[in-house]
């Protein structure tokens, strides 16, 4: 009797007789793996599409409301508008009276930029003269140069500026000390330019002189005067 032959390289042993061996195929049809592929591809595209579909309404939905706010105050602002006019129209008349006196100011304003505040002028005149002087009287007119009222002589210039007008002075002091200190204090008087001593004449009563003052342009802009005056 002949035993079992036993394949080379010795026995096997039960362990390696019982392994299997690690094959692998796939025996399935290229229909069906194809089929199976479009469909994963179609539930992809749906759910992007279905994404997208979700995001284009909300976003629709956002933009009307929106639209829907923004008429909504636009219609509440033409309406205020509405109403405001409504008031306007019931005091037409007022605004009107405005807007004329407005106009009227702005054209005394280009009317008078040249005018001058005499009373204010002369009151500081007189009020620069101390106890031993008495001022008797003033003689103002401007320079032609200022192009309103009547016209004077050109005023020659004085310490390199030119003088707007000239108001003269006249009074009887104590003592010629006292017409020299008359003649400083109306030097110190704001809008005068320089003064000039004319004349001084020793009399029974004192020293009569007459002083002449120039003025610069500051003090021009006021309500209107003439612009030659006499004071006594």
């Amino acid at each position: 009797m002949s035993s079992p032959s036993t394949p080379q390289g010795g026995p096997v042993s039960p362990e390696r007789a019982r392994r299997i061996l690690p094959i692998a195929a796939n025996l399935l049809p290229v229909e069906i793996v194809e089929s199976r592929r479009g469909r994963k591809t179609r539930r992809v595209v749906v759910v992007g599409l279905g994404a997208f579909l979700a995001l284009l309404t909300g976003w629709y939905g956002v933009a009307t409301y929106q639209t829907s706010t923004a008429r909504s105050g636009l219609v509440a602002a033409e309406d205020d508008v509405s109403r405001l006019q409504a008031q306007q129209n019931t005091y037409g008349n007022v605004v009107g009276a405005q807007a004329e006196s407005q106009g009227i100011n702005t054209a005394l304003s280009a009317l008078l930029a040249s005018d001058l505040q005499w009373s204010k002028l002369l009151a500081d005149l007189r009020g620069a003269a101390s106890s031993e002087v008495s001022v008797t009287g003033f003689t103002a007119a401007l320079s032609q140069d200022t192009g309103t009222g009547p016209k004077s002589a050109q005023l020659p210039e004085v310490s390199g500026k030119k003088p707007v007008g000239t108001v003269t002075v006249t009074g009887l002091a104590r003592t010629k000390s006292a017409v020299a200190g008359y003649v400083d204090a109306l030097g110190g008087v704001p809008g005068v330019l320089s003064v000039l001593v004319t004349t001084t004449t020793q009399g029974d009563d004192g020293v009569e002189f007459s002083a002449q003052v120039f003025l610069r342009d500051s003090v021009l802009g006021g309500r209107y005067a003439p612009k030659t005056t006499a004071v006594k």
